[in-house]
């Protein structure tokens, strides 16, 4: 694989993996490096630097090794931008003539060089700014994608200025079409404004003096104040510039800040929401204890009461054992002769014993009472902008993007327990969040006449057919399947929590590409208050049959 044109598999220059191996040289150990050249599939001279193609595989496998190596991306991303000016040499000298426009420009025209199946087009471009789309045949991983931003936002370190900010719209990694650069970088001082005042004095005190027949006007006045008028003139040009693009980059921080910001307080929001689930399930315990002791004392009197009848019982019972006895001896000094009346009182009293010990095995019932919900008027429209910054809030930093909207369908209002809402809410984004590592999660708030819909789709690890039922028991999921943080029982609350107000679920998933669901709320859900005496004589009804009432899931096209 030495000639691009001979290539017919997507091909990488092994060049564009220098400063990533001089990092892990330099910064890591040398131990690393080999364990990431040997993912590769190659040696630790393929990486020195040589006009050396290898496939995109290789390039995938080293990457995805020397990831394994840093906490986050952003180290990653340092790594494969690490000394970047030294791999250009003695290069450098005719770079400084140039300008950071100039080495982008040309760094696109000729990425035939480093890669055979990608191509990058200037959109727009300014002296301080640029706007590029990068296009592949091939498909990348997103590590590939980092580590092509990295050596392009570093391009300016070649004149000593610091990294370009690059702002990133789409990525091929995710599935969009091309990959969107938003790019702008400081701009430096250049000699050719003070050189050109330079010569324009000069030729204005030739000029003189040949005016003045030789006469001095100036000697070298008119030079060095021409040179310094083209200097301060630069000065001011670049200085411009420079803080147009500050003032760019800063704001770009300060979106960021107040990005974070938000997602801190949507956080601190789920955190809080959480405290006051866990105050009203204390409530509740206290009401369910207080109910099991009042339970607990009416079985004590009831333990009471029959023990009163049966030592009533046992009492009684010793009347027609007396008649038996009395009977039997009463029979044996007469023989056959009152055979019939002695036979007729042992039936009697053999009936009267049957009839009290069927009155001593008769049964009690009971019920339990449910808890009082509180519906509250909840206005859709900014209910939305809560889903959506709470959504953002728990992506925070992941390489996943977050879309929340709402459709023409959707009620202006619902009637809901806020509590409930958010504990139902809470759960399925929370679940999208943990088992998404990248791609993105939909939240489409929708409705019908009789139902408030939230679809909330992901594009995370799926789960198996064979374990959805499982996924909603109140046991938990399998713990294979779990992520680190979960117990893998939040769906089976998110199934009580809606059997209780008449809402449903559906479910669709398939492995490796996604899951998705559909959380219906009535519009109007019914209130639950204490049953009256007679209804609490109901029996509770299962889980199972809560769970049939209220989860469908649905099937794969796949499938």
């Amino acid at each position: 694989m030495t000639s691009l044109a001979a290539a017919k598999v997507p091909q990488l220059n092994a060049r564009i993996f220098q400063p990533l191996a001089r990092y892990l040289r330099e910064q890591v150990s040398a131990e690393a490096l080999h364990s990431v050249v040997a993912a590769g599939r190659l040696d630790v001279t393929a990486l020195d630097g040589r006009s050396l193609w290898i496939t995109l595989e290789q390039g995938e496998a080293l990457l995805a090794e020397a990831r394994t190596l840093f906490e986050d991306d952003g180290a990653f991303r340092v790594a494969c931008a690490y000394k970047l000016a030294a791999g250009y040499g003695a290069m450098r000298l005719v770079l400084w003539a140039t300008s950071p426009h100039t080495v982008y420009l040309q760094a696109m025209k000729t990425m035939n060089l480093v890669c055979n199946y990608g191509a990058i087009e200037v959109v727009s471009s300014t002296r301080t700014g640029m706007h590029a789309r990068y296009r592949a045949t091939a498909p990348e991983s997103r590590l590939m994608c980092l580590s092509r931003q990295a050596a392009t936002a570093a391009l300016p370190t070649l004149f000593g200025l610091p990294p370009a900010y690059l702002r990133e719209e789409s990525c091929v990694s995710r599935g969009d079409p091309f990959c969107d650069y938003h790019l702008r970088w400081f701009d430096q001082k250049r000699w050719y404004p003070s050189a050109l005042g330079l010569l324009v004095g000069a030729a204005s005190f030739g000029a003189l003096s040949a005016w003045t027949n030789g006469v001095d006007v100036g000697g070298v006045a008119l030079p060095l104040l021409g040179a310094s008028l083209g200097y301060i003139f630069e000065n001011q040009r670049t200085g411009a510039a420079n803080l147009a693009v500050r003032e760019e980059v800063t704001e770009a921080l300060r979106e960021l800040a107040r990005e974070e910001t938000e997602a801190r307080q949507e956080l601190l929001e789920l955190q809080e929401r959480q405290r006051d689930w866990t105050r009203r399930l204390e409530v509740d315990s206290a009401e369910r204890s207080a109910q099991m002791q009042r339970v607990a004392d009416s079985l004590h009197q009831l333990q009471e009461q029959r023990d009163t009848r049966i030592r009533g019982y046992s009492h009684d019972l010793r009347n027609p054992l007396t008649v038996i006895r009395a009977g039997v001896d009463y029979f044996r000094p007469y023989g056959d002769a009152e055979g019939d009346a002695v036979l007729a009182d042992l039936d009697a009293a053999v009936e009267q014993m049957r009839l009290l010990l069927e009155d001593l095995m008769k049964m009690v019932t009971q019920g339990s009472p449910m808890a009082q919900l509180a519906p509250q008027r909840l206005e859709v429209a900014p209910l939305t902008d809560r889903l959506r910054r709470r959504l953002r809030a728990l992506v925070q930093g992941k390489d996943i993007r977050a879309t929340v909207f709402k459709t023409r369908e959707a009620p202006e209002h619902i009637d809901a327990d806020p509590v409930l809402f958010d504990r139902v809410v809470d759960n399925l984004l929370t679940n999208a969040a943990k088992y998404t590592e990248h791609g993105s999660i939909v939240v489409e708030v929708d409705g019908t006449t009789e139902f408030f819909t939230l679809k909330v789709s992901d594009t995370g690890r799926g789960i198996p057919s064979e374990q959805i039922e499982r996924a909603f028991s109140p046991e938990g999921s399998d713990r294979t399947q779990r992520a680190n943080d979960s117990y893998g029982v939040g769906l089976s609350v998110v199934v009580e929590l809606l059997g209780q107000v008449g809402g449903r679920l559906e479910v669709m998933s398939k492995p490796a590409s996604g899951t998705t669901f559909w959380v219906h709320f009535p519009l109007t859900p019914p209130l639950r208050v204490s049953p009256k005496p007679a209804e609490a004589e109901r029996p509770i009804e299962n889980y199972k049959d809560v769970l049939l009432r209220v989860v469908t899931i649905r099937k794969t096209k796949a499938s």
